[in-house]
């Protein structure tokens, strides 16, 4: 009876105080208090009533015999606070005995706390854990582990301490001695159970292949260190022989204690790996999968790559792979599943074996995304919670401990000991909290890189699936930055997110210590909290409004600058550059502006936070001071409150930051959601049929292209369509009409609106523009599937690609620059067929893919590869075509006009029915040259034969020609020349198709393999081929030791230390003047703040011998104390400002130079290197500069001085301190100095790995048409995952670094602490408790001082990488000035377009070889010459010098008697004009693209626009001028944007014109408009034509041949033609001209 009511007074009491509220590590001070034998329960003013209340609830249950009265009276256990402890019925013996344990300079534990608490304690442990633990390993896979001499050492080991036990239990069962406890049977029954326990556990590990357990390793340790105490006992039982313990107690504690030792040595080890993870085992394998928990959790995994990136620059492939959990497809599977769980769906029904988990189907509901990262991560999270919450909350020992501390002090009558345990105990504190917090932020890191690896992944995933009417609410560089920025930010908010509730419970168990020290004085520190509230959430409302904005401008910013680099080649040459830095730097300029209120507020929230601890504690103070003179703030109560303070701060510095992370999360989640949330391709609008027997089939197909309020919806409607397989289709008609669309139609890009479409069959596209990937150009071809020589060399030659690849200089393994930029474009689009071709696709859907080549190269590709003897002749084929030539041969003509099916049917039923397609060719015929339609009047004649009413159309024809001579035979004769063959609208006789070989020479023209592959023809195919073979063999073979035939070379990083030269600039940038001050106004600050702590110090110990407390002196204090903290304050806001201020100037003066730089780079610059990797230069490294820069800055200054002074004040208070901390500083520097060179390469490596990530997106998302179309989408997101697992491997890597050092340092400033606490004991007859209280409280400080400091210093170097790439950038070479004030050329000039080149050459880079030799030539006024030769002869070369897009390397070039060379680039590009082969549109106005520069009234650009035949077309748009045009010019047609391209140059009215193949793509009748338009407009401007085909020169004055660079023959035509010898002679023999 006498126990249960013990302890149910115990219990009652126990209840008592949890019923008040008290938390868990309030209850420290009562335990103290029972170990001293106090009346635990009289502490502050209402002491007595509490014991008054004690003892009248402790009335026993039942009346006690005498004999038991008298035992509870002789040992005072009537409530817990007495002397003695029992446990009645176990020991008979107290279990702890304050006179004997604790008032004693050489205490003694009894037995019965050695047999009872310290032995049932790990026991309990075990127990406890093991459910959780079974059921963990239960969610494992079977993968057993092989039995090792590890796994016999633990089983037989445990063997050992089991037999001790039993023997233990036999003793004690069979009564070996009269002295035995009720506590000797209970022991080794539980000793037993647990063992036998542990053995099962060990076994079900090896079984799921668990090789180190974290739950049996602190089981280990706690029977380690609770055994301790017993062991030594036996120990001292042996050695003085004084019988405290039977001899068989003593020989089993001593055996069992040694085995526990053995069994907690090898649980730190880790065990053999299964067979499975030996296969499994990759070649860079993350050492943590090897790594035991003890290596774990002190992060000893990671100190070879450390120390490796001590002794060397890490490279990438130093780094270790990610872990399987946590690699890039892993997450997004996980990610995937949990949203498809929400949508009822089967994520099976997703999973693709080898390939990532990707999705085509639009999600039902719209996503919520917090609630889907937290399913995600919600068991996670919450034990990581738990972890947070005790890490948190076990930091309140510190000021319990310290408070005991200067008590001691004050107390000489204490036992020294107990100083020293109050030391080893707060180190011990500490240095568990460290351990616990290092493998939570470890965890909590890896879940937010998680997070932002799903968000990617997600982000790239939707890209591919977006609709037309999603991607135009969503540019590149919009979708850039969800993947670059929102991310980052979404994923760092819920790196926070635990804090959101440990934070608010700290601050208030922070308040209920500090109520338990000063009482209500506390509530007046929790009114100014409180007061602050209200001017916080003001700022934090403008700071969210001021984000969104500026996230605003700055997606305005990127998407210009992504559209400037993609189109830097036409800015440059129309010397735009200036007009669109402009529209940069005013999105810039408002994006600043946005900045500095931001900064401003920020500034604000920073110095309210900062200081809010000091006026806390000033209120605090001055309260408990002033309202009653019996308040005595002694050193006890002054520094458990400053370290309270000190907890304080924290959370305080935290808030405002978790706030402002959150605004700014939940501005990136309303971003990210409605990107996740945009409309998708409905999988639905294109179906498969197997009952179909049609290959493709539209009916009653009505669709759209979604327009929004400035433009109108263009549709496509009543699309009545069949193809079946095999056949052949044409789709014809005018430019804008609507046949591109009816392809989108069919591979469902365009919104359906109504109808059915089937596709039955795997689909090849080849597009209007071809889009080539960064790769090599047999990996284009071939993309992705197997290399089959014999097919491939099928295709080749069919495509006509076989010469182009024998001129390569490294073959077929020639890398391909990024958008094809080193191919031209009949190279692009024959690469794109042969693409198409090489795929295994039962269905063909070609965009007009002819129009880039010549009329003889496109009939032999229509003859080998389109038509009905071609490689695809058993396939169904779609082909958009305006080359007429071919259409006699097509299975079905189809006629598109404005958006509907006119007429369909076969050629000649289409030209006998006499409709819109017949009267098209009457026009295309009237519109030719007098010989073409002759030739193309005979070829029509044959074709309708067989047609009833061929005559009367014959006859029309004949008529219309015969006005046409009439009434050209009063117009004067052009310069004679030979009777020649057309080249362009020949037609073919029915069975040329079958003549075979000798055909070939009528089929070829000077496009890229003019006569390269007539060579090859003429001289046998297969030598050729062989010798590609070769080629390829020999650029294999090169490939290892040379880099000639790769491109764009992957981005190097930089190694060791940054420079001083990189923070030189960034210095220079903010102003050295600024800089100083703003450092001098932090010292100052801190040492006020330091100041005020001295003060406190010297103060409260002369107020601990005090017994009144004057007014005086408490009023002097308070004085002195505020002055502090009022000169704390104001200079800190001084100095954040200050630096907010002088970052912010000089991330725009960065910006600036970085945008000026790029855009005075040569473009071979942009040649060789990815746009992505210069737009994050932009972007990430921009942002950094902005946001991230400024707080490291601010962080590094202030952390630094506050260590100083920190050190400064324990030396100088404790200076025998510094016979430690010098050492351990020294020990603190070498880690620091190991750490940042790794760390800083790591975060280099990281910087690099990044770009490739956003330059395959852009890739992706201007080939997403093709991709789709080819089914392509899993390949590409499989590639996008590797690349961001790529990423990873540095970010895990850092992560890991970054915790080793946290680790390491923590423990040093762990030492410090330890050591100054020592030290004062140790000296505590000379030095003061509030000297002691005043170092011990700024030593706990060090520890997060020294941690941080060396992380920002990192953060500093790795944030300083940013300003060392924008750098990079702004050092590399320029091309000349724009401007060159002492020779700027007359504003008139030129005014008669006389050229002259005198001994012309030039390279393309230094270090190659010469592309253009010795060029000298000269070109009169008005005349019109035209550039031929075979490829990589010089043409395009020569237009590149023309515009000095390349500068000369010797000789020079004169426009009118000026030298180009020596004036400014933009008075040469702004006054001559071409007309590309690739018409560029920016996103913007029409008026914009037309006239960027405002040098044009409205009237001068209608009528620019009436001259291109575009009027009709903008009047129609509801803007006009102002029309918008999408980004890259999408709403608008290819024939559009060349018309465009065309007014371009009507406005600028120069002198001298460049053609580039310029009416490659457009239809025939809008060929015709714009040749006619070039003869009517420029007839007295210098035209210069570079040709891929003959027939578009052949009526020039006089025509150049180039011939490796050099001019082999300039003259007219006709002269040429009448030289057999000649090249242009030759080349017009091969093209069938002659």
């Amino acid at each position: 009876m006498t126990e249960s009511w013990v302890l149910g007074t115990a219990r009652s009491r126990r209840r008592n105080v949890c019923e008040l509220g008290v938390p868990l590590v309030l209850l420290v001070p009562l335990l103290r208090h029972v170990m001293k034998g106090e009346d635990a329960w009289q502490t502050g003013s209402g002491g007595s009533d509490t014991r008054a209340f004690t003892e009248a609830s402790v009335a026993p249950p039942v009346d006690l015999s005498g004999q038991q009265m008298q035992i509870v009276a002789s040992k005072n256990i009537s409530y817990i606070s007495s002397e003695d402890i029992l446990l009645p019925g176990l020991c008979d013996e107290p279990l702890w005995s304050a006179s004997r344990a604790w008032h004693t300079e050489n205490p003694q534990f009894g037995r019965c706390l050695e047999r009872t608490v310290l032995l049932w304690a790990p026991c309990l442990v075990l127990w406890v854990s093991a459910p959780f633990y079974a059921l963990a390993l239960q969610r494992r896979p079977y993968d057993p582990v092989p039995w090792s001499a590890l796994a016999y050492t633990k089983v037989l080991v445990t063997a050992v301490v089991m037999a001790a036990a039993v023997t233990e239990g036999i003793w004690a069962v069979t009564g070996g001695y009269t002295t035995s406890l009720t506590a000797d049977f209970l022991a080794p029954l539980l000793l037993v159970a647990t063992y036998v326990l542990y053995l099962l556990m060990l076994m079900a590990e090896r079984r799921r292949g668990k090789r180190s357990s974290g739950v049996l390793w602190t089981y280990w340790l706690v029977t380690v260190v609770a055994g301790a105490l017993q062991f030594s006992t036996a120990v001292t039982a042996v050695i003085h022989q004084d019988g405290r313990l039977p001899l068989v107690l003593v020989v089993t504690v001593i055996v069992q204690y040694l085995g526990h030792v053995v069994l907690f040595i090898a649980s730190c080890v880790n065990d053999v790996p299964s067979r499975l993870q030996e296969l499994t085992k990759t070649q860079n394998q993350n050492p943590e999968i090897d790594a035991s928990f003890l290596n774990r959790l002190l992060f000893f995994y990671n100190l070879p790559l450390i120390w490796r990136g001590w002794r060397r620059p890490l490279v990438y492939e130093d780094l270790p792979d990610v872990l399987p959990r946590n690699s890039a497809e892993a997450v997004y599977r996980r990610w995937r599943s949990t949203l498809d769980r929400k949508e009822g769906q089967h994520w099976e029904e997703f999973m693709v074996v080898g390939k990532a988990a990707t999705a085509t189907s639009q999600s039902k509901t719209k996503l919520s995304l917090v609630w889907q990262v937290w399913r995600q991560n919600q068991s996670t999270m919450l034990m990581l919670l738990l972890s947070c919450l005790f890490f948190e909350n076990i930091v309140f020992l510190n000021p319990v401990l310290v408070g005991w501390l200067i008590e001691f002090m004050g107390d000489e009558s204490e036992p020294w000991w107990h100083g020293y345990l109050y030391a080893v105990l707060l180190v011990a504190v500490c240095e568990i909290r460290s351990l616990f917090k290092n493998m939570y932020i470890k965890d909590m890191m890896t879940i937010t890189v998680r997070i932002r690896t799903a968000l990617m992944a997600a982000v790239y995933n939707k890209a591919i699936y977006l609709s037309s009417s999603s991607r135009r609410k969503f540019t590149v560089g919009e979708i850039v930055n969800l993947m670059a920025v929102d991310a980052q930010v979404i994923g760092d908010t819920f790196l926070e997110l635990n804090n959101f509730i440990s934070t608010p419970l700290v601050i208030l168990f922070t308040v209920s210590f500090i109520w338990a020290e000063l009482g209500p004085s506390a509530l007046a520190g929790l009114a100014v909290m409180m007061l602050l509230i209200p001017l916080n959430s003001r700022i934090l409302s403008h700071t969210k409004a001021l984000q969104a904005q500026a996230m605003k401008v700055t997606d305005s910013r990127v998407k210009a600058l992504s559209e400037i680099i993609n189109g830097i080649k036409v800015l440059k040459l129309y010397a735009w550059e200036t007009s669109f830095s402009e529209q940069v730097k005013s999105f810039r300029d408002e994006e600043v502006k946005l900045l500095k209120r931001l900064a401003m507020y920020r500034s604000l929230h920073v110095f309210f936070f900062n200081t809010t601890p000091f006026i806390v504690s000033l209120a605090t103070f001055a309260t408990y001071l002033l309202v009653s003179e019996e308040n005595q703030l002694d050193a006890k109560k002054a520094f458990v409150c400053i370290t309270l303070f000190d907890i304080f701060r924290m959370p305080i510095i935290v808030l405002p930051e978790l706030i402002s992370k959150c605004v700014h999360c939940a501005v990136s989640m309303r971003r990210m959601e409605r990107y996740l949330n945009a409309d998708e391709l409905d999988p639905l609008d294109v179906i498969s049929d197997p009952h179909q027997g049609s290959a493709v089939m539209v009916q009653g197909g009505c669709f759209s292209w979604e327009g929004d309020e400035e433009q109108a919806t263009w549709r496509l409607q009543d699309i009545e369509l069949k193809v079946h397989h095999g056949q052949l289709v044409a789709l014809v008609g005018m430019v804008g009409s609507g046949k591109s669309s009816i392809l989108s139609a069919l591979l469902g890009e365009m919104k359906k609106d109504a109808g059915k479409v089937v596709v039955n069959g795997c689909v090849a596209y080849v597009s209007q523009h071809p889009w080539l990937q960064n790769a090599t150009l047999r990996d284009n071809i071939t993309w992705g599937q197997a290399y089959d020589p014999r097919r491939y060399r099928q295709v080749v030659r069919a495509c006509a690609l076989q010469a182009d690849i024998d001129m390569l200089p490294a073959g077929d393994l020639t890398e391909i620059g990024e958008n094809g930029i080193n191919m031209s474009g009949g190279q692009k689009q024959r690469i794109s067929l042969a693409r198409a071709v090489y795929s295994s696709a039962n269905v063909f859907f070609l965009d007009d893919p002819l129009s880039a080549v010549d009329s003889h190269v496109g009939r032999h590709i229509f003859d080998h590869v389109l038509g009905p003897n071609g490689l695809l002749k058993d396939k169904a084929r779609v082909l958009v075509t305006h080359a007429v030539t071919f259409l006699p041969q097509v299975d079905e003509v189809v006629v598109v006009a404005e958006g509907r099916v006119t007429e369909r049917g076969t050629y000649a039923s289409l030209l006998a029915s006499e409709g819109s397609f017949a009267k098209f060719m009457v026009q295309h015929i009237k519109e030719l040259d007098e010989e073409e339609a002759d030739i193309e009047m005979e070829a029509l004649h044959d074709q309708l034969e067989s047609v009833d009413s061929n005559m009367k159309l014959y006859r029309q024809l004949s008529d219309t020609r015969q006005s046409l001579k009439s009434s050209l035979s009063y117009q004067p004769s052009s310069p004679s020349t030979p009777h020649l063959n057309s080249s362009r609208w020949s037609m073919v006789s029915k069975n040329s198709a079958s003549e075979g070989r000798p055909q070939l020479q009528y089929q070829l023209s000077t496009d890229s393999s003019v006569s390269g592959f007539m060579h090859s023809i003429r001289n046998g195919s297969i030598s050729s081929l062989h010798s590609h073979a070769a080629k390829s063999q020999e650029a294999k073979s090169l490939k290892g030791n040379d880099n000639i035939q790769k491109l764009v070379n992957n981005e190097v990083s930089e190694t060791g230390n940054v420079s001083f030269r990189v923070y030189f600039i960034y210095v220079r940038a903010m102003g050295v003047l600024f800089t100083t001050v703003s450092f001098v106004t932090l010292v100052l600050s801190q040492a006020s703040y330091a100041g005020s702590r001295v003060w406190l110090a010297e103060w409260s110990s002369e107020q601990t011998n005090v017994t009144d407390n004057t007014s005086a002196s408490r009023d002097t204090f308070l004085l002195v104390y505020g002055v502090f903290a009022l000169t704390q304050s104001i200079l800190l806001f001084l100095a954040i400002l200050i630096i907010a201020h002088c970052t912010l100037k000089a991330a725009n003066t960065l910006h600036s130079g970085l945008l000026k730089s790029v855009l005075h780079l040569p473009m071979s610059f942009f040649d060789t290197n990815p746009s992505g990797r210069i737009m994050n230069r932009f972007s990430k490294e921009i942002d950094k500069v902005d946001k991230k820069l400024p707080m490291v800055v601010r962080s590094c200054q202030t952390t630094l001085i506050q260590v100083v002074t920190t050190l400064g004040v324990i030396i100088a208070t404790t200076p025998v301190v510094a016979s430690m901390v010098v050492p351990i500083m020294l020990v603190y520097f070498v880690i620091q100095r190991v750490f940042v060179a790794t760390s800083r390469q790591i975060m280099r490596l990281e910087s690099v790995s990044k770009s490739p990530i956003y330059s395959h997106f852009s890739e992706t998302i201007a080939g997403v048409s093709v991709i789709r179309a080819f089914k392509r989408q899993d390949e590409f997101f499989s590639q996008s995952l590797q690349k961001m697992e790529n990423s990873q491997k540095s970010i895990y890597a850092c992560i890991t670094a970054n915790r080793w050092l946290s680790i390491h340092l923590e423990t040093i400033g762990n030492l410090i602490t330890f050591a100054a606490a020592l030290f004062g004991v140790a000296n505590r007859l000379t030095i003061s408790p509030g000297a002691v209280g005043l170092t011990v409280s700024y030593a706990l400080s060090i520890t997060m001082l020294l941690n941080w400091l060396v992380r920002v210093v990192s953060d500093l170097e790795a944030s300083i990488v940013s300003v060392e790439k924008i750098d990079e950038y702004m050092q590399l070479p320029q091309e000349a000035a724009w401007r060159v004030d002492r020779n700027t050329p007359p504003s008139a000039w030129p005014d008669q377009g006389t050229i002259k080149f005198q001994n012309y050459e030039t390279r393309y880079r230094p270090g190659l070889s010469l592309v253009l030799q010795d060029i000298t030539c000269s070109i009169r006024p008005a005349e019109k010459v035209g550039i031929v030769g075979r490829t990589g002869a010089g043409k395009s070369s020569l237009t590149m010098a023309l515009f000095r897009i390349i500068e000369a390397s010797g000789g020079g070039i004169d426009i009118d008697n000026i030298t180009i060379g020596g004036i400014g680039l933009h008075d040469l590009r702004s006054q001559i004009s071409i007309i590309p082969q690739d018409a560029v549109l920016f996103s913007g106005t029409l008026r914009m693209n037309l006239d960027p520069l405002n040098q044009h009234s409205d009237d001068e650009l209608w009528h620019a626009l009436e001259l291109a035949h575009l009027s009709a077309y903008i009047h129609k748009q509801v803007l006009g001028l102002q029309h918008p045009v999408d980004q890259g010019g999408s709403n608008f047609s290819a024939g559009q944007k060349q018309l465009l391209c065309l007014a371009r140059a009507l406005l600028r009215k120069s002198k001298v014109l460049v053609l580039d193949e310029a009416t490659a793509a457009v239809d025939l009748q809008t060929d015709d408009l714009i040749q006619a338009t070039i003869r009517s407009q420029f007839t007295e401007c210098t035209v210069i034509t570079i040709a891929h085909r003959l027939n578009t020169i052949m009526d020039s004055d006089r025509v150049m041949v180039l011939q490796s660079g050099r001019i082999a023959e300039y003259d007219a035509p006709s002269v040429l033609l009448k030289q057999p010898n000649s090249l242009f002679y030759s080349m017009a023999r091969e093209a069938g001209i002659v």
